[in-house]
């Protein structure tokens, strides 16, 4: 599970890229990148704010302002709020901007007042799943909270294709004891963000109960968006469809399932989507001759190269059958050191790093703008995310033992607010050397990135110079000719 759960969460990210922000939303976010100052950037919010086209726009120009000055953002939609009672939209932005103020019968109030407001369900259920039902274990607590439960039925009879209030209504029936409706609340969900926000009850709750069908339909709901979007080819989508249930099949021991998509299917073996999978199933039986054969053909396609055969198999090098690929895949790489620098250095990026503010876990606030004249790493991750965790060890070792005078690491927690003294006490338990750092998501927009682990090196000047989406095992070799290269010009 450790080996690919977060990929196929940055998967369903991706999948779910199709929303674009409108002209005056760009034209924003690009003056707010080349802002300066904390003074600026929060003008800038200002002034943008009578220019947001929906409430999705305010709720992103909120986030950045929470981000920046919380206790200014939270007078002004307070005040807002105040001089017009009777607007739903801005009763929601300020409870969403003030959580003291946001109790239950604040948020109950909300949907009452405003029985159409969809905003008003969607905070309500969020709040409810935050606080109870995503923790409880006991289903008495279905009665402590029927108030607010009766109002998630009420969003759910408004708004039945939502799936915040579905993933609410898979947990509360879950929680009740009725599969049959839970597992139809899971097969209605079909936002790709909804499932990277609460991906571990849906996991626990379809391996725990066998509701594959159910994760089946879900999975099929996102990539029927996704071709209406333009964002798949229709013929692409019964593979993306495997992927995502061979993930989940080999995690419920579902191994029947999984090992009949390559009998079917079995040019899928080769397909770099599918190799991981049909590599476990390999070990698993303890199939070494196959292992061996089918790691020589994918090596020979160019589907994997040393490091990661090394870092996946290498407890294997000494065996009879693995012997001569080993020789050959090192004898290759060492062979091509040159190539390789040169193929990591060409796509150099020249443009202004978006500039933060963030707290380390003391509350010292670390500002980018005053590290120019150093060549900065920065390590986006999550404590929930799987290629993180191999990500930042390599980082850490290449920090001790590669890392030239002149570069400085952060690690920036993101898309991980509800989980942050998780965050912390992993990064503590491991001794990471890197300085570790907060951000809210809405940082992920200003950098360009929705999946995670997202690396990028700044230069001297302060410009982006190279950038790395996701894991690979040549992440320290790339580290070392990126900043060797910048720490020269």
């Amino acid at each position: 599970m450790n080996r690919i759960k977060g990929l196929l969460i940055a998967a369903m990210l991706i999948l779910g890229l199709g929303q674009l922000l409108a002209a005056p939303m760009q034209d924003f976010m690009q003056r707010f990148q080349d802002a300066q100052s904390n003074p600026e950037k929060t003008a800038l919010i200002r002034e943008y704010l009578p220019k947001a086209a929906d409430i999705d726009e305010l709720r992103l120009l909120q986030s950045y302002w929470l981000n920046l000055q919380p206790d200014s953002c939270r007078a002004y939609f307070k005040d807002l709020h105040a001089k017009t009672p009777k607007s739903p939209e801005n009763h929601y932005l300020y409870l969403r901007a003030d959580k003291q103020a946001a109790t239950v019968a604040e948020q109950v109030k909300l949907c009452k007042k405003h029985p159409k407001f969809y905003w008003g369900y969607r905070f309500l259920v969020a709040n409810l799943l935050s606080d109870t039902l995503l923790t409880a274990i006991d289903p008495k607590v279905l009665k402590l909270e029927k108030t607010r439960i009766k109002y998630l039925d009420k969003g759910l009879k408004r708004f039945p294709a939502d799936s915040y209030l579905q993933v609410a209504e898979m947990v509360r029936q879950n929680l009740a004891a009725n599969l049959p409706k839970a597992a139809q609340a899971l097969g209605r969900i079909s936002d790709s963000d909804v499932i990277q926000m609460y991906f571990d009850p849906i996991f626990e709750f379809t391996t725990k109960n066998s509701q594959y069908d159910a994760y089946g339909r879900m999975v099929a709901n996102i990539l029927h968006e996704n071709i209406l979007t333009g964002e798949l080819a229709q013929e692409d989508s019964l593979a993306a469809w495997y992927e995502s249930m061979a993930f989940i099949w080999l995690n419920g021991n579902q191994q029947a399932k999984l090992e009949q998509i390559f009998i079917d299917h079995p040019d899928f073996a080769l397909a770099p989507n599918f190799a991981d999978y049909y590599e476990q199933i390999l070990e698993g039986k303890e199939a070494y001759p196959e292992l061996a054969d089918h790691l020589q053909q994918f090596y020979a396609q160019g589907g994997i190269d040393y490091p990661t055969l090394k870092d996946k198999f290498g407890d294997y090098a000494e065996r009879k059958e693995f012997q001569e690929l080993f020789a050959k895949a090192k004898t290759d790489w060492e062979n091509s050191t040159s190539t390789r620098r040169d193929e990591a250095l060409k796509d150099r990026l020249d443009q202004p790093a978006p500039l933060w503010d963030l707290p380390d876990p003391a509350g010292n606030i670390i500002s980018l703008a005053k590290l120019k004249g150093m060549v900065i790493v920065l390590d986006f991750w999550a404590s929930w995310c799987n290629p993180c965790r191999k990500a930042m060890p390599a980082l850490d070792n290449w920090m001790k033992h590669e890392m030239s005078k002149g570069v400085q690491v952060f690690s920036i927690n993101i898309f991980d607010a509800k989980s942050r003294d998780k965050a912390l006490s992993f990064f503590k338990e491991n001794g990471f050397h890197m300085t570790l750092l907060f951000a809210e998501d809405s940082l992920a927009k200003e950098y360009g990135f929705n999946s995670i682990p997202y690396i990028c090196v700044i230069d001297k000047k302060g410009n982006l110079a190279y950038t790395q989406l996701g894991y690979t095992p040549q992440l320290e070799e790339n580290l070392s000719f990126w900043t060797k290269a910048l720490l020269q010009e």
